[in-house]
C-alpha cells in the first residue's frame, strides 16, 4: 500500500493540474467566475495537503494553524464555486458561521490540548459541512439535478461527506483512531484528489458548455428584439411541420407586418422604429402559448408558428395580438405613436403540407390583409394556391 506521504505528493500534482487547467480555461471563459473559484481552492488544497502530511502533534503551532486555515480556505472558495455555478451568491453567512465554529476548535486541538487525532477529526467535520453545503446547493437547481453531470458531481459530495463524517467519527473514539489514523489516513488523501479533480473538470466541462450556448443563443436570435432569427424560426417550422404530418396533428402559420413602418423611421427616426420593433415582439411574446414560438422574419416582418392549431384558432390568437398591438402606445416629441399591424393566417390542410406552402398562403393572405386596408386579420383559405390565391383574397370583401 501506498504510504501517505507518496499518496500526499499525488494529490499536490493531481490539485496543481486542476488549478492550472482551471485558470487557463478561465482565461478563455472570464465570465464564468466558478472556474476562478476552483482554480483558488486547487491551489490552496495541496499546499494545505502538504503541511497536513508532515504535521504531527509537536510541530510548531503557528505551522499547524496555517494548515488548517488554509484548508478551510480551500473548503470556503469550493462552496463558493458551486454557489456561482447554480447562480447563487458566495456563501458568505454560512462560511461566516463555519469559520466562528471551527477557528475556535481547531486553536484549541492545537494550542491548549495540542491533540492531532482531534484535530483531524475538527477539520473531518469541516469537511462535512462544507461538501454537504455545495451537494445541497447543486440538489436544489432543479435543471443540474435533472443532468448526469449534476447528479454524479452531488454523489462526489455526498460520499467525500460521508466518508468524512466517518473518519471524524473515528477519531474522537480511541478504538477508532488506529483505523482512521491508519488504512483511512492516505485514503482521506485519494477522497480529497478525486474532489478536487472531479470538481474541477465538472466546472471546465461547464464553463464549455455554456459558452457553447451562449454562442448558439447569439446565432440562433436577433440582436434587437431577442426572437428567433428567420434561419432558426425556419429550422422550428420545419421541425414541427414534420412532427404535426406524421402525428396527423394541426399546425398554423402567422405572419404579421407593421403597418407604415417606413413612415414610422422617417418621420421619428431608426430609434423610435427600433423601440416600436422591440415593443411588437414583446406584445406578440406575451400572447403565445407555451409550445408557440415567433421569430423575426425580416425587417418588419415577425412570423408566429402554432402547434395544435387549426385556421381558427389560429385567427383567434392572431386577432388578439392585433388588438393588443394597437393598444400600444409610444411617446415621441411629435406626440404620441399607436401601432398596427396586418396579419395572414395559413394551416395545414389536404393542399398545404410544408412550410414553404404554409408561407406562400400566408404571406398571400397578409398581401390581401394590407390591401383591404390594414390592420385586420386574414385567412387564407384552403384549395387555392399562388396567384389565384392571392386574387381570390383581395377579391373578397
Amino acid at each position: 500500500m501506498l504510504d501517505t506521504l507518496t499518496v500526499a505528493l499525488l494529490v499536490v500534482l493531481s490539485a496543481a493540474m486542476v488549478a492550472v487547467g482551471c485558470a487557463v480555461s478561465w482565461l478563455y471563459h472570464r465570465s464564468f467566475l466558478p472556474l476562478r473559484d476552483w482554480a483558488v481552492s486547487s491551489t490552496l488544497a495541496p499546499v494545505a495537503m502538504l503541511l497536513l502530511a508532515f504535521h504531527e502533534a509537536d510541530s510548531a503551532a503557528p505551522v499547524a494553524l496555517a494548515a488548517h486555515i488554509i484548508v478551510f480556505m480551500a473548503f470556503a472558495t469550493s462552496w463558493s464555486a458551486v454557489s456561482r455555478l447554480v447562480g447563487r451568491p458566495p456563501p458568505v453567512t454560512a462560511c461566516a458561521v463555519a469559520a466562528a465554529l471551527y477557528l475556535p476548535a481547531i486553536t484549541v486541538a492545537i494550542v491548549v490540548i495540542p491533540d492531532f487525532e482531534k484535530q483531524m477529526a475538527v477539520t473531518s467535520f469541516l469537511a462535512v459541512a462544507m461538501a454537504g453545503g455545495m451537494g445541497g446547493d447543486l440538489l436544489l437547481d432543479p435543471q443540474l439535478r435533472r443532468r448526469r453531470s449534476g447528479q454524479a458531481m452531488i454523489l462526489l459530495f455526498g460520499q467525500f461527506a460521508v466518508f468524512s463524517l466517518v473518519r471524524g467519527l473515528l477519531l474522537m473514539v480511541e478504538e477508532g483512531r488506529p483505523l482512521a489514523m491508519g488504512v483511512l489516513r492516505p485514503l482521506a488523501f485519494v477522497e480529497v484528489m478525486i474532489f478536487v479533480l472531479g470538481g474541477g473538470l465538472y466546472m471546465i466541462v461547464m464553463a464549455h458548455e455554456r459558452t457553447v450556448s451562449r454562442l448558439r443563443r447569439l446565432a440562433d436570435r436577433d440582436e434587437l428584439t431577442g426572437l428567433l432569427n428567420r434561419r432558426a424560426f425556419l429550422h422550428a417550422a420545419e421541425g414541427a411541420a414534420e412532427r404535426a404530418r406524421h402525428g396527423g396533428d394541426q399546425l398554423a402559420l402567422v405572419l404579421l407586418d407593421l403597418d407604415h413602418f417606413k413612415r414610422i423611421n422617417d418621420e421619428h427616426g431608426h430609434l423610435t422604429g427600433d423601440r416600436a420593433l422591440r415593443l411588437a415582439a414583446d406584445t406578440v411574446t406575451a400572447a403565445l402559448r407555451t409550445a408557440d414560438a415567433v421569430g423575426r422574419y425580416g425587417g418588419e416582418e415577425f412570423c408566429l408558428l402554432l402547434p395544435g392549431a387549426d385556421a381558427r384558432t389560429a385567427e383567434t390568437i392572431a386577432e388578439r395580438i392585433r388588438c393588443s398591438i394597437a393598444a400600444v402606445r409610444i411617446d415621441t416629441s411629435g406626440g404620441p405613436l399607436h401601432l398596427t399591424a396586418s396579419f395572414g393566417v395559413a394551416a395545414l390542410g389536404p393542399d398545404v403540407s410544408t412550410v414553404h406552402e404554409l408561407l406562400v398562403q400566408a404571406d398571400a393572405a397578409l398581401y390581401a390583409a394590407k390591401e383591404q386596408g390594414r390592420d385586420r386579420v386574414v385567412v387564407a383559405p384552403a384549395g387555392n394556391t399562388g396567384a389565384a390565391l392571392t386574387q381570390q383574397l383581395v377579391t373578397e370583401p
